[in-house]
């Protein structure tokens, strides 16, 4: 089965850059077969889901409409794309822009209950393999926020935060993720892209290299993560 990563953390930590790198790294690589989602999306009803909950009405729905929006599209995506792809391809890769983990993050902050996300989420909680969790402090994410808008990017209700609001996200998310730690790789977001992908590749690799059981697979994911410590320790973030 296809080994599952999601990408994880607050607005602006960096995960799309870091979803988006992880799968062009992972692409260079020989025989092995990458999927790329994101969420809301990765559908086609996903993706009309994804420009309600955007849209200029997003900050209008009710907390319990958000919360079966966003499960309604990631079931889509669990459903027809994450599950038959993992089941087809034992030697894939997917990322996950986002999962569950946003939902109770977010939903909760919206005033949803415990109960009723849990209830709606728990469904997904085996997946994925391996959460990367993007750690930035509220600071940052604050001024990263101000930025993305003074440049004009795509903002939504859920990006005007203040700084006291990204912190509470913050530690929603350490909450959150807290029981699931044996699956949780916490990188400081705070570095360059280059450096988030030179850290974060070499521990998804690491783990790939753990969970295999066929000797010829766990061989290549050991030769590959030589190959990322060697170039770590030459300094050089590229592949050779």
């Amino acid at each position: 089965m296809a080994f599952s990563v999601v990408v994880e953390g607050m607005e602006y930590a960096g995960k799309t850059t870091l979803a988006d790198n992880l799968v062009a790294s992972f692409q260079e690589m020989e025989g092995v077969d990458v999927l790329q989602v994101r969420e809301p999306g990765g559908t086609e009803i996903g993706e009309e889901i994804r420009l309600m909950l955007k849209g200029p009405l997003a900050p209008n729905l009710d907390p319990m409409t958000n919360l079966y929006l966003y499960t309604a599209g990631r079931n889509e995506l669990f459903e027809k794309v994450i599950v038959p792809f993992r089941e087809t391809h034992p030697k894939g890769i997917t990322v996950s822009d986002r999962s569950w983990p946003s939902t109770f993050v977010h939903q909760s902050m919206d005033g949803v209950n415990y109960e009723d996300v849990y209830n709606s989420q728990r469904k997904f909680m085996d997946y994925p393999d391996l959460i990367l969790f993007l750690d930035i402090n509220s600071e940052l994410a604050y001024q990263r926020a101000l930025l993305s808008r003074n440049e004009g990017r795509a903002f939504d209700h859920r990006d005007a935060k203040t700084i006291v609001e990204f912190e509470v996200e913050r530690r929603r998310y350490m909450e959150v993720l807290k029981p699931h730690l044996g699956r949780v790789e916490v990188v400081d977001g705070s570095v360059t892209p280059e450096e988030v992908l030179r850290e974060t590749r070499m521990r998804v690799i690491r783990r790939i290299a753990e969970r295999e059981n066929d000797e010829s697979s766990r061989d290549f994911w050991h030769t590959e993560l030589q190959k990322d410590i060697g170039n770590f320790r030459n300094g050089n973030p590229e592949r050779k």
